[in-house]
């Protein structure tokens, strides 16, 4: 085929077509700009995508859900108009090194499992547990006052059981309602 250089602009004002399309920078500032005609279009990008700061990126036909990330503000990526699903026994992983986890364990366990790091986990605030809580290992406190706080078990009907197995300390006045039992 024959070759045509231009320098220059070149103004097409109906439709250009090629079989190969190949540039070096596509300026749109002055417009939108839109890639594809279906949604069973697909765009294959080689090299990082740069989007600017505090600009979105839409999800859906009516632009239901969006991705941001806000440099400017909060320093933030933000998840807007929609959920977030993390797909079953895929960990959501924290620190450079994956030091800690959250996963839920679908195809084993059926459990929701949180893994701290080396130091632990650590939770601030009221915390209540609607359900069970087993406890695999010692039950250490270090430096804890209570002040006005309760450390309380308690249910709906017929009240809660408290049980404690092996060695048990309690320091201080502690009162215990109904009954107290004691097995050797």
């Amino acid at each position: 085929g024959d070759t045509h250089n231009f320098t220059g602009s070149v103004y097409v004002s109906g439709t250009l077509e090629a079989n190969a399309y190949r540039v070096n920078t596509i300026d749109t500032s002055e417009g939108s700009t839109i890639f594809g005609n279906d949604s069973g279009d697909s765009h294959r990008f080689t090299g990082s995508i740069y989007i600017g700061d505090d600009t979105k990126l839409y999800f859906g036909t009516g632009n239901d859900v969006s991705l941001e990330y806000d440099e400017d503000g909060q320093d933030t990526l933000s998840i807007a108009g929609g959920d977030v699903q993390i797909a079953a026994d895929k960990k959501l992983f924290f620190g450079a090194a994956k030091d800690a986890s959250i996963e839920y364990d679908e195809d084993g366990t059926d459990r929701l499992i949180i893994s701290g790091s080396a130091a632990g986990i650590e939770v601030t605030g009221s915390t209540r547990f609607a359900g069970a809580v087993t406890l695999n290992s010692d039950v250490v406190t270090q430096g804890f006052t209570a002040t006005n706080e309760a450390f309380e078990i308690a249910s709906g009907m017929g009240g809660a059981t408290l049980s404690m197995q092996g060695n048990s300390t309690l320091a201080g006045s502690t009162a215990i309602g109904n009954n107290l039992a004691q097995t050797h």
